[in-house]
Order: C-alpha cells, then sequence, then structure tokens
C-alpha cells in the first residue's frame, strides 16, 4: 500500500494493536503467569544446545531457532524505483531486521536480496525471539513509518522453526547442507503470506499459553502442523 496526499495512519487503529497484545499479555514471560509451563514437549533435539552465541563454535552442530523474514517488493516499488533506490530499501531492510534481531541475541545468517534466515541460540527450553515476530507483525506499521527509503507500508513474510544445522559464519554456507534449514526457507517462502506470523510445532510446543492463544492452525507443511498468528487489522 502506497501513501497518498493527505493519508494518515489512524491512531485508533494503532491503539487496536496495542490493546489486543496488553489484553491477551503475549508478552509475558511463563514465569510471570503463574510458574511452570505443563507444555509436552514432542521431540527431542539431537544436536547441541547452546545458551549463547559463545557456546557455538565454527562447523559444530547445534540445535538453532530460525527465523525466516522476507520484503515483499510491491509491483509500484519494481515499477517506478531506480535500481538504485530499490538497493537502498535493501539495505534499509537488512539493517532493520539487524537491529530488531540483535535485541534478542540474534545474527542474520543467510540473506539474499530481500531477505533470508537468522540464527538464535536454542537453549532446549524457549525461544524468546519469537516475541520478536510477534512485535514486527504488530508493529508493521510504524516500522514503516520511522524512516528509511520506504515508500508505502511495509510488507513482509516471517516464519519460526527449531532444528538443527552445522554452523559457519555468514558469507562461508553455501555448503551446509540440513532439512531444518531447507524447511525454514520453504515455509518461509511457499507457505508464509503477509499480515501473519508463521510458526511450525516445534516452536509452537513450547510457548507459554497466552502466546499459544494468539496462534491458530494452519494445517500441515512439509511433516510439521504449522500456526498462524494473523495481525488484528490490514492496511
Amino acid at each position: 500500500m502506497s501513501f497518498q496526499d493527505g493519508e494518515q495512519v489512524s491512531v485508533k487503529r494503532l491503539r487496536r494493536v496495542l490493546d489486543f497484545a496488553e489484553k491477551l499479555g503475549a508478552f509475558e514471560s511463563p514465569q510471570s503467569i503463574g510458574g511452570e509451563l505443563n507444555v509436552e514437549k514432542k521431540r527431542t533435539h539431537s544436536a547441541d544446545l547452546a545458551q549463547s552465541w559463545d557456546g557455538v563454535k565454527n562447523r559444530g552442530t547445534y540445535t538453532f531457532c530460525f527465523f525466516f523474514i522476507e520484503l515483499i517488493p510491491s509491483s509500484d516499488w519494481q515499477g517506478r524505483a531506480s535500481d538504485s533506490h530499490q538497493e537502498k530499501m535493501r539495505d534499509a531492510f537488512h539493517d532493520l531486521v539487524e537491529a530488531k534481531v540483535k535485541e534478542y541475541d540474534g545474527r542474520i545468517w543467510m540473506w539474499n536480496e530481500w531477505g533470508g534466515v537468522v540464527l538464535f541460540p536454542f537453549d532446549g527450553e524457549s525461544c524468546p525471539a519469537v516475541e520478536l515476530g510477534m512485535r514486527m507483525l504488530l508493529n508493521r506499521v510504524i516500522l514503516s513509518l520511522e524512516g528509511g527509503p520506504f515508500h508505502g507500508i511495509l510488507e513482509y513474510r516471517m516464519a519460526f522453526h527449531i532444528g538443527s544445522s552445522q554452523y559457519k559464519t555468514r558469507g562461508q554456507t553455501g555448503d551446509i547442507i540440513s532439512d531444518d534449514v531447507n524447511f525454514i526457507f520453504h515455509l518461509g517462502k511457499k507457505k508464509a503470506a503477509p499480515g501473519a506470523l508463521y510458526l511450525s510445532d516445534s516452536v509452537y510446543e513450547i510457548l507459554n499459553p497466552r502466546q499459544r492463544s494468539l496462534f491458530e492452525e494452519d494445517g500441515s507443511f512439509e511433516g510439521h502442523a504449522s500456526f498462524k498468528m494473523s495481525s488484528p487489522f490490514i492496511v
């Protein structure tokens, strides 16, 4: 969606988003809602776990929380923007994602023109970065207006999955073979649609109950149940 002269984003609409999140307590920790979670974990993780990046060594194999995010360039952008301006938009979106994921100890790992996969260390118990996905979904309008060379409201695909892969530093990942890496790319590119956040069952099962209440079942995909949180408003 592109802005027209005089068009404004309704404050009432933004307030609805904040009220939606606050009412459900989506961003509270598991401990804040009554102690330990009673969630059945359906899968075990054979690869090593790491509490932080300090425990991740180059060429080691680990279980990660994978986050796929990809900007969707509108036909308006592609039709009007010069190559140099599109490059500025790609760079601005990369920098936006990089700044946001750092707040959750994430690293951009594989990146193409408009998006890619971010890694978060996984301790076997939780993936706090799912909160980041929720915030990016609910704050999409605000992020679009905060700056950068974007002409309109950003549209992006987002998906999370927990799985294992050999770790190599960014730029050296071309020969990595991992079913889970393939899966997160497929989930993001083939299943995920703009205006929603998608999870595989491996992520959904470790959410706290209030977070899980925001997601609905969305069928199966390549052997995994998938779940979707839709934005409470559309622009």
